[in-house]
């Protein structure tokens, strides 16, 4: 519980790689006291030997953890690099078990790889491969077994493509190709560019205004 109460449903802050939301504290100070603010943590981030090997078993076993937490499964997801595909990864499923679409919101999250049939948007893959040439998940160097067994979770995800609103916020340094992969992925999603780097964005000033995009989601 990273915020106890308010008005409007739940924020639940998927964590980054590193497996737990103290990356989000910053954002949290910024968000203020306006809404209840959950915090997942990973299964790994206390026995490393635990982490979940892929982003599908870790989105259902947070899936589990906030329907005996809210039956209702009433709350908005956001996240962060690793954070964002697994909320991506959440909102999926729960469309795909026809539950209540969250509100969903993507920070500096690079687009996933997609399995489609032969010969979709073929030239998309230069797209990704260009879009995070180090092959991260996150501009922050991996820190711990947690982090590198996400890290490679991410690497072999596939994202299985549907029509869910999203709202993406875009660093000013990722690649101009990334808005056009997200919307070869998501169409209906809304792309929030923003002014500061990947780096950048869960520290003071730019959490100001990731707070007022997410506010306004």
């Amino acid at each position: 519980m990273l915020q106890k109460e308010g008005a409007f449903a739940p924020l639940v802050l998927v964590p980054t790689a590193s497996g737990v939301t103290a990356t989000y504290s910053d954002l949290v100070s910024a968000l203020g006291n306006g809404r209840r603010i959950l915090g997942l943590t990973a299964r790994g981030a206390c026995d490393p030997e635990a982490c979940h090997t892929t982003i599908e078993s870790a989105a259902a076993a947070w899936i589990d953890a906030l329907a005996e937490d809210d039956p209702s499964l009433t709350f908005d997801l956001c996240g962060f690099g690793y954070g964002g595909i697994a909320a991506l990864e959440m909102a999926r499923q729960l469309a795909a078990a026809k539950r209540r679409g969250p509100g969903l919101v993507l920070i500096g999250t690079p687009p996933p790889q997609t399995e489609k049939p032969s010969g979709w948007l073929f030239s998309m893959k230069n797209v990704f491969r260009r879009l995070n040439p180090e092959d991260r998940v996150e501009p922050f160097t991996p820190i711990g077994e947690p982090a590198q067994t996400h890290e490679a979770a991410w690497r072999r995800y596939r994202f299985v493509p549907c029509a869910l609103q999203a709202r993406i916020i875009i660093p000013s340094d990722f690649p101009p190709d990334a808005a056009s992969a997200w919307l070869a992925i998501l169409p209906s999603a809304r792309l929030e560019p923003v002014k500061c780097t990947w780096s950048e964005m869960l520290a003071y000033p730019a959490v100001k205004r990731l707070a007022s995009i997410i506010s306004d989601s």
